[in-house]
């Protein structure tokens, strides 16, 4: 059976050759197996049973998780040129001019990385590069530390043996730590084809291990900080799961056509606080009439929630469509079989402020606009072109998105497919 990581990896045209099986597990894997397991005993033990009109469990004892929390995020590359041009003008930002102090490399050696250390793992780049991004919560993690304690854990679980580089960016919100691993083992000089995902699955523990080892533990005025941080956040929560589970069916629609498939009423504070926020980002509405207040859930709010903690640029592309509301807007997957629309935005990935090349695809005539990732960057002459997408598996036999224009953006083509009665002004719009 193909893992979610692997039926990812088909969908965005991403390799996922064979390599080397994982020698040992990562002290936060151990760990989190360790608690999975006591939780389970205790559960079914005395811990489990009512004690003086209260149920206790053992996973209630680690309710509060401690540890530093760190966002990891990796990408494959398969092009030399790409392979350059992120070493030698993205990492040290060559190509941005408000960035007025430069960023310098580091690696496992040096903290600042010698010209001729950059020409030798420029000479010896191959066209498969892997590059990580993370960016721990707290301001206090030393970065570089960080960083090479990560690098020498992935070395550890894979086997490999990696020439790399490392920056520091402080431009956005969120200080971070880019990591670029060149494809070819530096002791072998075999090319390294994989990162097996369940190693990818477990990086962000491992960061969160490594912080949490150079900082020590959260504090509870920390804690307090990052509860409130979770009520607001734009990405799944725990809270989230107890909306799901308090939620009943009902359908409203509102006049701008969205669509809302349940409704909820709540006592409790915390998750009324959540309801609003899911209200901020346009996935619920209100009506603040009843005591308590009713809330209405937008259609698929769970999967689009999901989406938008995935893809930084989906919450931008549902307040930028401009033949359809953003209530229509879901993310493509291959489920949704042949699709065709006007293609009303491109996202170009910069790693930063877009984490993903995509598309969006609307259709008026249909209801229904699509944000389409797409591992290699999209061309910007598809804006305006009148396309299907469809699902198919390229030479390789993985599966992906397959694009094919029809036609371009004149007032004939876009009512065909936006609707007869459909005027757009769209040379005003794009």
């Amino acid at each position: 059976m193909k893992s979610e990581e692997d039926e990812e990896y088909e969908f965005l045209k991403v390799k996922s050759p064979k390599g080397k099986p994982s020698k040992r597990l990562d002290t936060a894997i151990e760990t989190e197996k360790l608690l999975k397991d006591l939780s389970q005993l205790f559960k079914s033990s005395k811990f489990g049973k009512k004690k003086k009109g209260k149920k206790v469990h053992f996973s209630a004892c680690f309710s509060n998780n401690y540890n530093q929390r760190c966002v990891v995020k990796m990408t494959y590359g398969n092009s030399k040129k790409a392979h350059k041009n992120f070493l030698r003008s993205y990492m040290i930002q060559e190509n941005k001019d408000e960035v007025v102090e430069k960023p310098t490399y580091f690696d496992a050696e040096y903290d600042e990385v010698p010209d001729t250390e950059i020409e030798r793992y420029e000479a010896e780049m191959t066209d498969l590069y892997y590059k990580f991004i993370i960016s721990p919560e707290s301001l206090n993690v030393p970065l570089k530390n960080l960083a090479r304690e990560f690098v020498k854990n992935l070395q550890l679980e894979t086997g490999f043996s990696f020439s790399w580089k490392g920056v520091i960016h402080v431009n956005t919100q969120h200080r971070h730590t880019h990591i670029l691993i060149n494809g070819l083992d530096r002791k072998t000089r075999k090319l390294i084809k994989r990162i097996p995902p369940r190693i990818i699955r477990n990086a962000r523990l491992s960061a969160e291990q490594i912080c949490t080892n150079l900082v020590g533990p959260v504090s509870s005025k920390e804690l307090e900080i990052r509860k409130k941080k979770t009520i607001t956040a734009m990405r799944w929560t725990n809270l989230d799961d107890d909306i799901i589970s308090g939620a009943i069916p009902a359908k409203y629609q509102s006049e701008n056509g969205t669509e809302y498939y349940s409704s909820i009423t709540t006592s409790d504070a915390i998750i009324e606080q959540r309801l609003k926020s899911l209200v901020d980002i346009g996935l619920a509405i209100s009506f603040p009439g009843n005591n308590p207040p009713m809330y209405y859930l937008e259609k698929d709010w769970a999967k689009k929630l999901r989406s938008i903690g995935r893809y930084n640029s989906f919450l931008q592309a549902r307040s930028n469509l401009l033949f359809t509301t953003s209530g229509m807007l879901e993310q493509y997957t291959p489920e949704a079989g042949k699709i065709c629309g006007v293609v009303s935005k491109v996202y170009l990935m910069d790693d930063e402020s877009v984490w993903t090349n995509a598309i969006v695809v609307e259709n008026a005539g249909e209801s229904k606009a699509w944000y389409i990732p797409l591992k290699n960057p999209p061309s910007k002459d598809l804006l305006r072109q009148f396309v299907t997408v469809q699902c198919k598996r390229n030479q390789s036999g993985k599966l992906c998105p397959q694009i094919k224009i029809l036609g371009d953006g004149s007032k004939k083509s876009l009512n065909k497919f936006l609707g007869k009665d459909y005027e757009p002004s769209y040379k005003s719009k794009f």
